[in-house]
């Protein structure tokens, strides 16, 4: 699978190392174009128009990280734009009524790229500027946007980069601090991270002439529209193999996958085989109502509830101090650890044996998130909030598991609970399963792993 990602980060890789478009021995050579900035920078200086910054110290050779054009220079970012470092206000000189300035707090403002505006000011006192290139430097760091109002007052979370000396292309520096950012982030100093002014001040950044710049951009922007074209086009094909597998199990529990075979022993043999075991012989008779069927299957099928193939086991509900970190005692299978949470708790305490789960157990997730796992992980202590499936007939254990797979939506919309959905046990128990044939519950489940492996191989590759 293409990682898009990694391929936007290789464009702008090259495009700082000059090997994206090529130079151009009639762009305005960089040496003129910093003499012009020092010159523009030093007149407004004495205009008293801008404050002098100490001075920076000379790039090396050593701080130099990669071969950059011969026409190209290193600068410090200090050197070439003007570094706006904001002020937060009172409570009482902000408010939420769209009066007067806009005032950007920080990265709640930022929104892929774009800012959101939630409170103003009437005592603005450092304005940034219609383009320019704000970033946040405390708390999240490295959120960036451009500034598409004509002024707004910003917070010490922000700071404004400005191109005063009409020597940078802002877009170009926001697409080199976008490869720098992770190595920038990692120099975040404090409890809470941040970023210095000094940190941005002294950045190197590889300078090319202005007109070239503008093409690196022009360029970037070209390849990422067509990255971000394929990226949607590999989510749409995800979606659709998502949906395959969604109906290779649809058609699977309506019959419709594979072949009836007349000599298979019919469900109701089956279901007979089963109330047999669990009665001794005594007859049971399904608790399943005609009139909840769902879907038409084959002859040779029966609709049961599920409270007719199995138990549904609850877990154990445990109290907060009775979850241990010691991992040499018995692991606490809980619904995060189900999916996706690798963090585990553990316990000490010796219960009765239903309340453990083993490798090949199937197991129910039925609070907050739904669905089915067939249990790899080796002996654990099972959650509250998990079901364990106690079959009576142990060879429909996979044919059951794609069942509640296909159903897991069905079923959470059928959920109960506002702030923590969640499935009773008495709907659960009847919740209405179509029951092939033993032989074609077996050949079912063969040709959903064969057919779920090439989607699957479909999404690899």
């Amino acid at each position: 699978m293409i990682d898009t990602k990694v391929l936007k980060e290789k464009i702008l890789d090259l495009a700082m190392r000059g090997k994206l478009v090529e130079q151009d021995l009639t762009d305005e050579p960089v040496e003129q174009l910093l003499k012009k900035m020092q010159e523009k920078k030093e007149q407004l200086i004495e205009e008293k128009k801008l404050k002098k910054e100490k001075k920076l110290h000379k790039i090396t050779n050593e701080e130099a990280p990669f071969e950059i054009p011969k026409n190209w220079k290193w600068v410090r970012m200090g050197e070439v734009v003007q570094l706006i470092s904001g002020r937060d206000l009172k409570a009482t000189e902000y408010n939420t009524d769209d009066k007067l300035v806009p005032y950007i707090t920080g990265a709640s403002n930022f929104e892929n790229g774009r800012l959101s505006i939630n409170r103003w000011t009437e005592k603005p006192s450092v304005l940034s500027k219609k383009n320019d290139l704000l970033i946040t430097v405390k708390g999240t760091i490295g959120e960036q946007a451009f500034l598409n109002i004509e002024r707004a007052h910003i917070a010490r979370q922000v700071m404004a980069i400005r191109d005063t000396f009409n020597c940078i292309e802002l877009l170009y520096l926001k697409k080199y601090l976008d490869l720098r950012m992770r190595s920038l982030k990692m120099t975040a100093k404090s409890m809470i991270p941040g970023i210095t002014r000094d940190d941005l001040l002294n950045q190197i950044i590889p300078f090319p002439p202005l007109n070239e710049q503008k093409r690196i951009v022009k360029k970037i922007e070209e390849l990422f529209s067509k990255i971000d074209l394929l990226e949607q086009s590999l989510q749409d094909f995800n979606q659709l193999t998502d949906l395959m597998d969604q109906k290779i199990l649809e058609v699977a529990m309506q019959g419709k996958l594979v072949k009836q075979n007349s000599t298979d022993e019919p469900a109701c043999d089956l279901i007979g085989e089963i109330q047999e075991k669990r009665t001794k012989g005594e007859k049971l008779v399904s608790s399943f109502i005609e009139k909840e069927i769902p879907y038409h299957i084959p002859e040779n099928w029966e609709w049961v509830c599920l409270k007719d193939v199995m138990n549904l086991l609850n877990g154990r509900a445990y109290k907060k101090h009775e979850l241990l970190s010691n991992s040499t005692l018995t692991p606490v299978l809980r619904v995060g650890n189900f999916f996706t949470n690798k963090s585990w708790y553990y316990s000490d305490l010796v219960l009765s044996d239903n309340k453990y789960a083993e490798s090949g157990d199937l197991l129910y997730a039925w609070s907050a998130s739904f669905g089915p796992k067939i249990w790899n992980g080796g002996k654990v202590i099972y959650h509250y909030h998990i079901w364990k499936l106690e079959l009576f007939e142990v060879k429909m254990k996979e044919y059951i598991y794609y069942f509640l797979k296909e159903n897991k939506n069905e079923i959470k919309k059928n959920s109960n609970g506002s702030t923590m959905i969640h499935i009773t046990k008495e709907k659960m128990e009847n919740l209405p399963i179509p029951l092939p044939p033993l032989n074609e519950q077996k050949r079912i489940v063969k040709k959903i792993e064969e057919l779920q492996f090439l989607t699957e191989k479909l999404r690899n590759n």
